[in-house]
């Protein structure tokens, strides 16, 4: 995580050998979890819990070196949402 706060986040994530598929190109879960950890950490800046309901990715390039760069920004902010509660 290169920085986060105020519904933003920003991140990389260095390609390195077992971060790629049997195809030998970046491995989808790798990008889906970099993605996922910028919306995560943009999200929950505020510090209240928020979650996904539904999430989806397209890929438009296959890579197999390098660096990705990820970045968030919140599209709307309810804080008054009902809160989720886990038992």
């Amino acid at each position: 995580m290169l920085e986060y706060g105020n519904g933003r986040a920003k991140a990389k994530m260095e390609i390195r050998e077992h971060h790629l598929n049997s195809a030998g190109m970046l491995h989808g879960g790798a990008i889906f979890a970099l993605a996922d950890a910028v919306f995560s950490a943009a999200s929950n800046s505020h510090g209240t819990l928020a979650v996904a309901i539904n999430v989806s990715i397209s890929y438009f390039k296959a890579v197999n070196s390098g660096v990705l760069f990820a970045e968030a920004d919140e599209a709307s902010f309810n804080p008054s949402s009902q809160p989720i509660s886990f038992p």
